[in-house]
């Protein structure tokens, strides 16, 4: 018993050790290496992988002044200091405060797009324009004539980094536009699923390496362009430009000679739904323009430092923003594009008008093209024979004058197309 009794006090004792050993070392550890005094309002390290960026800001609209470097202050063509200047006096916001105004009233954002320059002299004098003015997008890459499809990639990709926008509206620096109306646009081509809009146009494939346009790829492509929306204005659905951006960099993209007809190639590839408005070339700002300059006359304005300000100060260029839809006229296209069962009812109903009208319809009426397009000129034709006999010249010329963009007689009826008065 006695053996026991020690052999159990002998345990105990061991336990006491251990327990004293290891405090000890415990004591020795906070003496070596001292916990540092944290206070309790102290922020919290950012974890290992960076701090959380905030979410994009929401936007209606974003819209992207492409301009460039000035390379001879003595031409106007060249001067893109002063046309951006003429730009601000116009209808880009100048100020940060002109910008918060925009922002509050239309949630629309403006900011001119530009890349980097290898002349030093240049890269300084638009960095000291940015400081002064504000409101400038600069992107990663050198400014070259030669390089604008992947100038358009990157620019979309960088906004799409900044803000989510419904729509990304690319204009070219010499037209004028109306932001205030753009947010109407854009719920109407919400509402006409477009995610691809501009004045859309095919053009004459340049395979002579003489040539202005070359087309390198002039095998694959034929004698005409698919089409597509001109390059001096055209706007892509925000969610449909993601997608584009989203891809990995080395996806391979085909790059065709031409910005615009690069993206065109893009739209199709991701099956965009392409909208022909011609609100975005209109020759004046009247009740329906939004990007203003005729296309009929080429690209962009001529002579754009003075029409930029000649179109500031005409009244239907300043006039209230629109209110409602009905404000902002749809104006018919001059490019149908229709799903694939539009196209099918149009065919069944013009081969039944063939044979209520007989052989003179096949004079007035051709049948749709596969890719979707009308040949305008000819439905034009027929819908002026359909004119009655004593509206003469001068009656067709005063409808006309009243309906300015009404081509040829079509006048927009509502959402379920145009009709002919």
């Amino acid at each position: 018993m006695a053996r026991s009794r020690r052999g159990l006090e002998g345990l105990a004792g061991a336990r006491y050790a251990l327990a004293g050993f290891v405090f000890g070392l415990l004591l020795a550890g906070w003496t070596r290496w001292p916990v540092p005094d944290v206070a309790p309002d102290m922020p919290l390290p950012p974890p290992a992988h960076g701090p959380l960026q905030p979410p994009p800001q929401k936007l209606t609209a974003y819209i992207g002044v492409q301009t460039a470097f000035t390379t001879d202050h003595s031409n106007p063509q060249y001067n893109y200091e002063d046309r951006r200047e003429a730009l601000r006096l116009a209808w880009v916001p100048g100020t940060q405060a002109e910008r918060d105004a925009l922002l509050r009233r239309h949630n629309v954002v403006v900011e001119f797009v530009i890349g980097h320059s290898s002349d030093p002299q240049a890269e300084a004098l638009v960095n000291e324009e940015e400081a002064r003015f504000g409101g400038f997008l600069r992107l990663g890459m050198q400014e070259s004539y030669d390089r604008l499809t992947e100038k358009s990639l990157l620019f979309l990709t960088t906004v799409l980094s900044k803000y989510d926008p419904d729509y990304i509206l690319k204009v070219d620096d010499d037209v004028f536009v109306r932001p205030d109306r753009v947010p109407m646009a854009s719920l109407q081509w919400d509402a006409l699923e477009a995610d691809y809009i501009g004045c859309m146009k095919r053009g004459h494939v340049r395979s002579s390496p003489r040539l202005r346009w070359y087309e390198p790829e002039h095998a694959l492509l034929g004698d005409e362009y698919f089409t597509h929306a001109l390059g001096t204005a055209y706007a892509v659905r925000g969610s449909v430009a993601r997608r584009l951006v989203s891809l990995p960099a080395g996806a391979g993209l085909r790059r065709l000679a031409n910005e615009d007809v690069s993206v065109g190639l893009w739209m199709m590839a991701f099956n965009a739904s392409f909208f022909d408005d011609r609100r975005l070339c209109s020759p004046a700002c009247g009740e329906t323009g939004v990007v203003i300059y005729d296309a009929d006359l080429g690209p962009g304005l001529r002579d754009p430092g003075l029409a930029l300000l000649e179109l500031a100060g005409e009244p239907d260029c300043r006039s209230p923003p629109p209110r409602s839809i009905t404000d902002l006229p749809l104006v018919r296209p001059r490019t149908f594009l229709k799903s694939p069962s539009d196209l099918a009812e149009e065919r069944r109903v013009l081969r039944a008008s063939k044979r209520r009208l007989g052989s003179e319809a096949d004079d007035g009426i051709e049948d749709t093209h596969a890719g979707g397009a009308h040949d305008v000129h000819r439905q034009a034709t027929a819908a002026r024979q359909r004119v009655p006999q004593e509206q003469g010249p001068a009656e067709h010329g005063r409808r006309r004058a009243e309906h300015p963009h009404s081509d040829h007689g079509f006048q927009h009826r509502g959402a379920e197309g145009w009709s002919v008065q």
